[in-house]
């Protein structure tokens, strides 16, 4: 890729961080506010949407409540198995600021949005998809 040529913003270490810290100390998956579709990864969105999951049945997200979950609902090998689990807990550098991993995430995703927006005005220009498909 050329240096002057734009990417979609992410940050998989910030994503990784926040959800080792949620394994770490599930309390903090209500500390702060994401959702599966700010993650860039998709295997570190159905953790996080497993999270949610687990903690809507009023669980506390940790390694294997998580596991479980994403077991049950046949997504274990697709978030990359338990053993994905265990290094996310092993990498994280520390959950006392999992608000600051997420406002990281939030922040990329936000711009991400930004980028696919502008990349759609762009290539449909001021018509939307829909209305181009039916002319």
């Amino acid at each position: 890729m050329k240096d002057n040529q734009k990417s979609v913003p992410y940050n998989i270490d910030a994503e990784e961080a926040v959800l080792g810290s949620i394994l770490i100390d599930g309390e903090y998956i209500d500390k702060i506010d994401l959702a599966p579709a700010d993650f860039f990864s998709e295997q570190n969105s159905l953790i996080f949407e497993s999270m949610q999951i687990v903690r809507l049945k009023g669980v506390t997200p940790d390694q294997i409540t998580v596991a479980q979950n994403l077991h049950e609902s046949g997504k274990l090998d697709k978030a990359g198995g338990a053993a994905t689990l265990s290094t996310l807990v092993a990498n994280c550098p520390t959950p006392l600021d999992c608000v600051h991993y997420a406002d990281i995430v939030k922040k990329c995703a936000g711009q991400a949005r930004i980028y696919w927006d502008t990349v759609r005005q762009w290539y449909y220009g001021d018509d939307k998809p829909e209305q181009k498909e039916m002319i």
